[in-house]
């Protein structure tokens, strides 16, 4: 397991204000050696890196207005059960007699090459094969925050915005190699219905792709 951080930060006093500029970064890499199975010999890997930009601009027009400005960008990537055991070195699907690739006939095909390895068996009390949830996010946030202050009197008052725009995509796979289920309902023995070829369910699904998207506007005013 590693898990790197690191940020930085850089003032600037110039003719329009206080400028400064942050910047952060989190990195992270796991093996995980039971990753959706609970049988040794399938590992996944969960990765993922976190960067955030912001830049600020606080101006001091006189001795009683001052104006703070941000912007910021938060880049979030996530992958996890992504395959590392149980696949290459020859591991395919017609290694392990399935008629492949699919046709007017049947057989099958993976939905996923870079993922075909031993295929995903579930029984009633274990599971093993090559993980079959593979889960990659990216996501971005843009922002823009805005505050003007200004005291009058014995009164400050505030006025200031907050918008953002977010997005959110996946790029996930399931069951790229088909998972098959065994619960004994044609022995009345999970495993025995795996060593006759019967089993009790098949999935096997194509990329996932979902695309999300948001906005944000705040107004503040208060005194």
């Amino acid at each position: 397991m590693t898990d790197d951080k690191g940020s930085g930060r850089i003032d600037v006093p110039t003719r329009f204000g206080a400028l400064f500029g942050y910047y952060f970064f989190d990195q992270f890499n796991t093996i995980n050696p039971y990753s959706q199975v609970n049988v040794p010999g399938f590992a996944a890997t969960n990765k993922g890196k976190t960067q955030m930009i912001n830049l600020g601009l606080t101006t001091t027009f006189n001795s009683s207005s001052v104006n703070d400005i941000r912007l910021a960008y938060l880049r979030d990537v996530n992958q996890t059960g992504q395959p590392t055991a149980g696949q290459g070195l020859g591991v395919t699907l017609a290694s392990q007699g399935f008629v492949t690739p699919w046709g007017p006939d049947g057989g099958i095909s993976p939905t996923q090459s870079s993922y075909e390895g031993v295929a995903n068996f579930q029984f009633n009390n274990f599971q093993l094969g090559v993980p079959p949830d593979a889960l990659r996010q990216y996501n971005n946030t843009f922002q823009i925050i805005d505050n003007f202050t200004k005291i009058l009197g014995t009164h400050t008052l505030q006025f200031g915005a907050n918008l953002h725009y977010n997005q959110i995509n996946e790029r996930n796979y399931d069951c790229y190699d088909g998972c098959y289920g065994f619960n004994g309902s044609e022995t009345g023995l999970d495993f025995a219905d795996f060593l006759i070829g019967a089993p009790n369910s098949f999935v096997q699904a194509s990329q996932q792709l979902l695309d999300s998207r948001s906005k944000y506007y705040r107004l503040l005013c208060s005194g």
